[in-house]
């Protein structure tokens, strides 16, 4: 019996076990699901409110039948969601995109980087890249004229 963080991907010649975490998004399209993850697509038949009842709050509905991973998402700008892998889902409206936008603020909120998720903020130290200069005041040129 699969647990709540992971979906069972069932095909005619596949049979793949898919956690929630490596997901950028999951849509109902007809009987189809469309599944997308960092490094694969799967299309598979199935019903998506079967099993998205009990999903964590990263998986979010921005639209009916579309679950989208706010872990995997790096920005949200002119009704388009942008992903850490370079991947954009654009089929979104307005008053969608709105409700999604609102959704991903709290979450950030709620679940802050720097606690939890795999974007973990790291502060910058001088030893990390010398050539990075932390000084406040700003060097000026000797403009001499020979």
């Amino acid at each position: 019996m699969p647990n709540k963080n992971e979906v069972f991907v069932r095909t005619k010649n596949l049979i793949e076990r898919v956690s929630l975490a490596d997901i950028l998004f999951i849509r109902q399209e007809a009987r189809k699901i469309y599944l997308k993850t960092e490094y694969a697509e799967y299309w598979f038949y199935g019903k998506l409110l079967d099993f998205a009842n009990s999903w964590p709050p990263y998986m979010f509905p921005c639209m009916k039948y579309t679950y989208i991973n706010f872990d995997k998402v790096e920005k949200l700008r002119d009704h388009q969601i942008y992903f850490i892998n370079g991947e954009i889902f654009n089929s979104i409206g307005l008053t969608n995109f709105l409700k999604t936008r609102k959704a991903f603020i709290e979450y950030l909120k709620a679940y802050s980087p720097t606690t939890r998720g795999p974007h973990t903020i790291r502060t910058l130290r001088k030893q990390d890249n010398p050539r990075i200069s932390f000084s406040s005041k700003s060097k000026t040129k000797n403009n001499k004229k020979s």
